[in-house]
């Protein structure tokens, strides 16, 4: 085994091994191999996000993954529907009934019904926050 451990992953390596490295004296000429283990760690390291936001990360994946809302494959408008393809293999239709058709809102509309549990009571929860708002402009 080498004394100085930056010699076991040096080009010149110690084949006969020798306690002391013939090539270099305490590593001074050390050449590293091509896929020097030392080197590809250090730079894996350097490489890393820092540790405050790995720690971050860690936490958000131990919440449940159901309750954010998937990636959109693909979104259908049928006048008065808008309809969306979930990427878990889900859609979400929802209608205008008392407004005109618009397909930017629609989607809005169907984002916020999957972020709200895709059920009827999506609508319940918006209702609960506008109609403050609603029955102060009436006044």
């Amino acid at each position: 085994m080498n004394k100085w451990p930056r010699c076991k992953d040096c080009v010149r390596d110690n084949y006969l091994r020798a306690p002391v490295c013939q090539t270099c004296v305490a590593g001074s000429n050390f050449l590293p191999r091509g896929r020097s283990k030392i080197y590809y760690e250090s730079v894996q390291e350097m490489n890393q996000p820092p540790a405050a936001y790995r720690a971050m990360v860690q936490a958000l994946r131990r919440f449940d993954d159901s309750a954010l809302v998937p990636e959109i494959l693909d979104v259908m408008f049928n006048e008065p529907a808008t309809i969306v393809f979930w990427a878990d293999g889900t859609k979400t239709v929802v209608k205008a009934v008392y407004d005109e058709f618009d397909p930017e809102k629609g989607l809005a509309m169907a984002i916020a019904k999957k972020a709200l549990g895709n059920k009827g009571n999506y609508y319940n929860v918006i209702a609960k926050w506008t109609d403050e708002y609603l029955e102060k402009e009436d006044k």
